[in-house]
């Protein structure tokens, strides 16, 4: 049985004036922790962590199981489902770089297969619900077929509908973001509208880019009415797409004060009627930097740093937007040896609320949330959710 510990660390804060934005800063973080104790995740755990648009969580992993490996996934607060999710019939399939999605009374999941023939990584998109258990696989032979496949990312567009994106690349190219930054060539970047629930075959993909160099998966923003926004590092800039219900892109922009970005979280809100979005980038290989940038389309992007300079690890960068206090959170994870959190808030007009915030949480991954928690997972196998505090 999985032990759940509670513990409450305390901080001290104070007002601070920025024009007519008052807020409520923190010198250290305060609220609740809550800490839930899991198994070992195996040698290559591909542990993702994400928001739908920048709202909920998710998050899975690749975990060893008797007879092979399978994967699981985390719930909102950090706890781990009882079993596999998916993959409990196919133990052998060598998943790798899972992301996972509510859709409609289940869950999707898009992974990579690594078994032969499709060594080189074969894209795949599971469903799972009471009475389901659908796969859904693009070929990785034959005429047109893909290279590869690697970094995918899913969003659920509705209830039987969702998103896939994922780069048309060897898995070797992205294995790992950190020893493939160096050598991640420019990949083209494909997205893809599935039914999962029906078991149709795979669709067409949709290419949006022909060189992409991220070494983690591309940022999903479902925003309705405006459609989806697809953002992801390219050679010289960072690239976003905004696209309708039927994945034709409506609108495309890029953020050259973003060049040289090697990963990006995105995040969207509505600001004096103009829909805003947040985008913090991972700029660099090590040493790296977070940068973010926020704006529109149609006006353009500001942009500042949020890390005080390059550090020998910054990396997984990850960005949401807080409305109880009406800014924006970005969250990163920093230190080599011994990593940890960092955060920092910041105005819809781009203005950092205050310096950044070391958070006392010893994690290798993390995402920010939408009520202000950061979701975190430790090299000693336990997933944390803590919040801020500081609420106005």
């Amino acid at each position: 049985m999985r032990a759940l510990l509670w513990f409450t660390a305390l901080a001290s804060g104070c007002s601070m004036g920025l024009g007519n934005y008052e807020v409520l800063t923190c010198a250290t973080p305060s609220g609740a922790v809550s800490t839930q104790q899991v198994t070992s995740l195996g040698a290559t755990p591909d542990l993702t962590l994400a928001t739908a648009s920048g709202r909920g969580f998710t998050a899975a992993f690749v975990a060893p199981v008797q007879g092979g490996s399978c994967v699981q996934a985390v719930d909102p607060g950090g706890l781990v489902g009882g079993g596999c999710l998916f993959l409990a019939r196919d133990l052998a399939a060598v998943p790798r770089q899972p992301m996972v999605a509510s859709l409609g009374p289940g869950e999707a999941g898009a992974l990579v297969r690594t078994t032969a023939p499709c060594t080189d990584g074969m894209l795949a998109v599971h469903y799972v619900a009471p009475g389901f258990d659908v796969a859904v696989d693009l070929a990785c032979h034959g005429a047109g077929a893909a290279t590869g496949a690697a970094l995918p990312a899913i969003a659920a567009l509705d209830a039987t509908r969702a998103l896939v994106a994922w780069y048309d690349t060897p898995l070797a190219t992205r294995d790992n973001p950190l020893s493939s930054c160096d050598g991640a060539a420019g990949a083209p970047l494909e997205i893809a509208l599935v039914s999962p629930t029906s078991g149709a075959p795979f669709p067409p993909a949709v290419q949006l880019a022909s060189d992409g160099i991220s070494v983690r998966p591309p940022a999903l923003v479902l925003d309705p009415p405006d459609g989806i926004f697809v953002v992801a590092p390219t050679a010289d800039s960072v690239g976003i797409w905004q696209l309708d219900a039927n994945l034709q892109v409506t609108a495309t922009a890029t953020i050259d004060a973003l060049a040289g970005a090697r990963a990006v979280a995105a995040a969207a809100t509505t600001v004096n009627g103009t829909r805003t979005l947040a985008i913090a980038a991972e700029i660099g290989c090590a040493p790296q930097r977070i940068a973010v940038a926020v704006g529109d389309l149609t006006d353009g992007f500001a942009t500042f740093d949020a890390t005080d300079g390059a550090e020998a690890v910054t990396v997984q960068p990850s960005v949401a937007w807080i409305d109880a206090r009406s800014e924006f959170l970005v969250s990163w994870i920093v230190g080599g040896a011994h990593p940890h959190v960092q955060a920092r808030r910041f105005t819809p007009d781009a203005r950092p609320v205050h310096a950044a915030i070391d958070v006392p949480l010893p994690a290798t991954a993390a995402a920010v949330t939408s009520d202000g928690d950061i979701i975190a997972f430790s090299a000693d196998n336990t997933f944390v959710d803590q919040s801020l505090g500081c609420d106005p």
